[in-house]
C-alpha cells in the first residue's frame, strides 16, 4: 500500500511541476515580439480621440526592439534575455485601464492575453471601452472665498457638456487661478480648489454631477503674510492685492534717474506696473516683457513679496488686512561696445552667395535704449544680370557695403510720453554707401533713411513702417565694352533708361499683420513706394537754375543724373494650416505693381520685378522667364526676366519626418509683364498663354539657426517657348534646380 500511495503523490506532483516547467520552457524559448490592440464595440469617439499608436508607446512594459538579422539566424534556446511574463501584460493591461479612466471612460476594462507565433508570443491587448462619461451638473461652494463665482469663471468656457476628463480639469483649474489673479486676489492659487465628482447612479446615463469647492485664504500658510492675531485662526476671504512700492534696480520709482543705465523716462513709458493699481500678473509679464526687447537690455529679474500694510488699516479702519505685493525690476544691461563678426547667404531675387560683415555697435547713448552701429561687409555673391548677354548663373559679383545706423525708441522729433507702451514706436535713421561689382559695371549706390514705425495691434502684431525721406544716389562705373556696345545697338530707349546714373528723392509706408483661427494661420503685408513728383514739380516751379534733360524734361540734380519719378506697391499675403498631423497645406500669393512717371522712361533696376528664382516660380531661373511670351532670341526685347508688374500664385503640401527634416510638393504659377501702350504685345499680359506654370520637389533641414532647402521643380507651361511647344510633353522638358534658405513663404 505504501508503494501505491507514494506512486500517486507522485503523479499528482508531476500534474503540477509539468505545467510550470513548460510555461518556464516557454519563457526560454518564445521570446517577447509584439504587442496588439483590439477594440470590442469600439464608439466613434473613442476611435478619434484615442490614438492606438500612442497607446502602445505608453505602455510600462516593453517587447525588446525587433533584430530581424538577429532573428534570422538565432537558435531556440538564446532568448531568456527576451522571454515574456505573465506579470507584464496584467501592468501593461492596467495602466491603458487607468489610462482610459482619466480619458472619460470611467467604464473602461482591459484584458490581456498571450497569442504564440511561429518565433515567439505577441501581447494582446483586447479593450472594452464603453462609453464617456461627461458632465452634466457643477455645483459650486465659494463662500469661504470671498470672491463672486464669476470672478472665477471669467476665464472658462462652458463646463457642463464636456468629457470628464482628468488633464481637462487641469486647465479649468489654471484658467480659475487666472481670472481671480487678474482680478487681484494674489493670493488665491490651484491649492485653493478641489474637485469632487459624484458618479453615485449614473451608470445608465453616464453623467459626472462635478463639484467645485474652493477654500479661502490662510495667511499663515505660504503666502509670507501674518497679521496679528491671525496665529492659528481660521481661513479668511482673500483679500484684493494692490502693487505696493515699485522699485527699478532697488531704487523707488521715478526717483532714479538712470535706473540701469536707462533713463526714468524710457522706464516710464514702459512701466505697466505702478505702485496702487490692483494687482494683475498679465502686467508683471508684460513689463519684464517690454524691458526685455531694449535693445540695450542684457538681463531682466523679477522680485516680488507680499506684505501686509498697517497704514491701510489706520486710514480706512478697515477689518480685512490691506495686503499689498511690492516688485522690484533688476535691470542689467549689455556691455556699452560691442564688435561682432557675421557670415551669412544672401539670397534674394538678385543675389545669391556667402556675406562676411564685421559690426561695431555703441548701446544705449545718453541712456535712451537706442542702438548705433557701423558695419564693413563683403560678399561673393552670384548674378545672372542679362540673358542677352549670355551670362550665366555663377559666382561673379562681389559687394561691399559701409554702413552707419542707429535705432530709438519713440518717434522722433515727438517725445516719447505721446505714446503708449504697447504701440512700441520705433525711429531709424540709415546711412549707407553699397558697392556692387557686375561682370559688365560696377553699381554704386549712397542713400539716407529715415524711418518711423509702431504697432498698431500687439495680439496680431500688426505693424505700419513710414519712411519719410528716402534719398539714393545710384551710379553705374566701370562699364565693359560688350555691355556699352549692347546699350548702344539697342534702339529701346526704355533699356537704356534702366541703366543711367540717377537720384531718388522719395518716401515709402507699409503696413504688416499676422492673421489666425482655428484651423488656419498667416501673414498679410502691403508695401507703397514714390519718388520724384514733388521734387520735379518744386524744381518745374521755383528751380530758376534748375536744368533739365532735354529728351525726357526731368531735372538734372548734376550733368546726366535726373531725377528718377515712379509708383510702386506689393501686396503680399500667405497661410500655413494648423494641423496636427504631419502634414501641412501653405499658399501664398504675390502681387507687384511699378509704373514709371512722366519724366522717366523706365524704372531703374532697383525698383523692377524679377521672375523665377529660389522663392518665386521654381521652374526657372532667376530673370530667365518673361515679360510676357518674350522668347530669348528677341534681340530688341526688354531685358529678359524684368518687368513691371509680377503676380506670384504658390501652393505646398508639406510633411515633416520628424523635427529635422520636411519633404514638400509643390506649384507655382505666374511671370512678369510690362505695362503701357508703347511695349510690344509679347511683352504684356494679353491672355493666360503670358503665364509660366511648374511644379516639383522639395526637401528642407532645419539646422535649428536656419533652414536649408533644395528644391527642383519642371515646367508645365513655359510662354518663353514657341506656340505648340509650351506644354509639357510638346518639347523638351526643361526646369531648375534651386538652393536656398529659409522657406520661400
Amino acid at each position: 500500500m505504501c508503494w501505491r500511495r507514494a506512486l500517486v503523490m507522485t503523479m499528482v506532483a508531476a500534474s503540477y511541476c509539468l505545467p510550470a516547467a513548460g510555461q518556464i520552457e516557454n519563457a526560454e524559448v518564445l521570446p517577447w515580439m509584439d504587442v496588439n490592440v483590439t477594440w470590442v464595440n469600439p464608439s466613434d469617439e473613442i476611435k478619434r480621440i484615442v490614438d492606438q499608436h500612442d497607446l502602445i508607446a505608453g505602455l510600462p512594459k516593453q517587447p525588446d526592439p525587433r533584430q530581424p538579422l538577429r532573428e534570422l539566424f538565432r537558435s531556440a534556446s538564446n532568448g531568456l534575455h527576451e522571454s515574456w511574463i505573465e506579470v507584464d501584460g496584467a501592468d501593461n493591461a492596467a495602466f491603458l485601464e487607468n489610462r482610459l479612466h482619466v480619458l472619460g471612460w470611467l467604464d473602461a476594462e482591459v484584458r490581456h492575453h498571450w497569442e504564440t507565433k511561429k518565433r515567439g508570443v505577441n501581447l494582446v491587448l483586447d479593450i472594452d471601452g464603453g462609453g464617456r462619461w461627461h458632465i452634466s451638473q457643477v455645483n459650486w461652494e465659494v463662500q469661504e472665498t470671498g470672491m463672486d463665482v464669476g470672478v472665477l469663471q471669467s476665464r472658462l468656457d462652458s463646463i457642463e457638456g464636456h468629457p470628464f476628463e482628468r488633464e481637462w480639469l487641469l486647465t479649468v483649474q489654471d484658467a480659475m487661478v487666472e481670472g481671480a489673479q487678474s482680478r487681484g486676489y494674489a493670493t488665491f492659487n490651484a491649492t485653493h480648489i478641489h474637485f469632487v465628482a459624484d458618479t453615485l447612479g449614473k451608470s445608465s446615463t453616464r453623467e459626472v454631477v462635478l463639484g467645485i469647492q474652493c477654500d479661502g485664504w490662510s495667511p499663515s500658510q505660504g503666502s509670507g503674510v501674518v497679521a496679528a492675531g491671525d496665529q492659528g485662526a481660521s481661513t479668511r476671504p482673500h483679500p484684493e492685492v494692490r502693487f505696493g512700492q515699485v522699485t527699478w534696480n532697488g531704487e523707488p520709482e521715478g526717483q532714479a534717474l538712470r535706473p540701469g543705465g536707462v533713463r526714468k523716462e524710457v522706464w516710464h513709458h514702459l512701466a505697466s506696473v505702478r505702485s496702487g493699481l490692483k494687482y494683475n500678473p498679465d502686467a508683471l509679464a508684460l513689463n519684464y516683457a517690454r524691458l526685455s526687447r531694449l535693445r540695450t537690455t542684457g538681463h531682466i529679474q523679477m522680485s516680488s513679496s507680499m506684505r501686509l500694510d498697517t497704514s491701510c488699516l489706520q486710514r480706512l479702519h478697515e477689518v480685512n488686512p490691506c495686503v499689498v505685493m511690492d516688485v522690484n525690476y533688476e535691470l542689467k544691461p549689455k556691455p556699452s561696445h560691442d564688435l561682432g563678426l557675421e557670415l551669412d547667404m544672401v539670397r534674394n531675387d538678385a543675389r545669391y552667395g556667402p556675406r562676411l560683415a564685421t559690426t561695431l555697435l555703441h548701446r544705449n547713448p545718453r541712456g535712451w535704449g537706442a542702438e548705433n552701429a557701423w558695419e564693413f561687409g563683403f560678399g561673393y555673391v552670384a548674378v545672372s544680370p542679362f540673358a542677352t548677354l549670355g551670362s550665366g548663373v555663377a559666382l561673379n559679383s562681389a559687394e561691399w557695403t559701409l554702413r552707419w545706423s542707429t535705432s530709438q525708441l519713440g518717434i522722433r522729433p515727438l517725445p516719447l510720453s505721446k505714446f503708449r507702451a504697447s504701440t512700441e514706436p520705433y525711429t531709424t535713421f540709415d546711412l549707407g554707401w553699397d558697392r556692387e561689382v557686375w561682370p559688365e559695371f560696377t553699381r554704386s549706390q549712397l542713400h539716407v533713411l529715415y524711418d518711423v514705425g509702431f504697432t498698431e495691434n500687439p495680439q496680431r502684431n500688426s505693424k505700419f513702417h513710414i519712411s519719410p525721406m528716402e534719398v539714393a544716389f545710384v551710379s553705374l562705373s566701370n562699364r565693359s565694352d560688350a555691355f556699352e556696345s549692347w546699350l548702344a545697338d539697342d534702339l529701346n530707349p526704355r533699356v537704356r533708361a534702366r541703366f543711367n546714373n540717377h537720384m531718388t528723392f522719395g518716401s515709402a509706408a507699409s503696413w504688416e499683420s499676422q492673421w489666425g483661427g482655428e484651423l488656419w494661420q498667416g501673414q498679410i503685408e502691403v508695401q507703397a513706394h514714390w519718388a520724384g513728383m514733388m521734387a520735379q514739380r518744386i524744381a518745374e516751379k521755383v528751380g530758376d537754375n534748375a536744368e533739365f534733360d532735354p529728351e525726357t524734361g526731368a531735372w538734372l540734380v548734376a550733368p546726366n543724373v535726373p531725377i528718377i519719378q515712379y509708383q510702386r506697391g506689393v501686396l503680399e499675403a500667405s497661410a500655413l494650416n494648423r494641423s496636427q498631423t504631419s502634414w501641412n497645406h501653405a499658399f501664398h500669393v504675390l502681387f507687384g505693381w511699378a509704373n514709371a512717371g512722366r519724366n522717366t522712361p523706365s524704372l531703374p533696376l532697383e525698383q523692377a520685378f524679377f521672375s523665377g528664382g529660389a522663392n518665386g516660380v521654381r521652374g526657372w531661373r532667376i530673370r530667365t522667364m518673361g515679360p510676357g511670351n518674350t522668347t530669348f532670341d528677341e534681340v530688341d526685347a526688354g531685358i529678359l526676366g524684368v518687368g513691371d508688374v509680377r503676380i506670384d500664385l504658390q501652393y505646398e503640401l508639406r510633411h515633416a519626418f520628424n523635427d529635422h527634416w520636411q519633404l514638400a510638393g509643390f506649384t507655382d504659377a505666374g511671370n512678369v509683364w510690362l505695362h503701357g501702350e508703347d511695349n510690344d504685345s509679347a511683352e504684356t499680359w494679353n491672355s493666360l498663354s503670358t503665364w509660366g506654370w511648374g511644379a516639383g520637389l522639395g526637401i528642407r533641414q532645419d539646422l535649428e539657426f536656419f533652414i536649408l532647402r533644395l528644391d527642383a521643380a519642371i515646367r508645365l507651361h513655359d510662354p518663353t517657348q514657341p506656340e505648340g511647344e509650351r506644354w509639357v510633353g510638346t518639347s523638351k522638358l526643361r526646369g531648375a534646380l534651386h538652393l536656398g534658405l529659409g522657406l520661400p513663404f
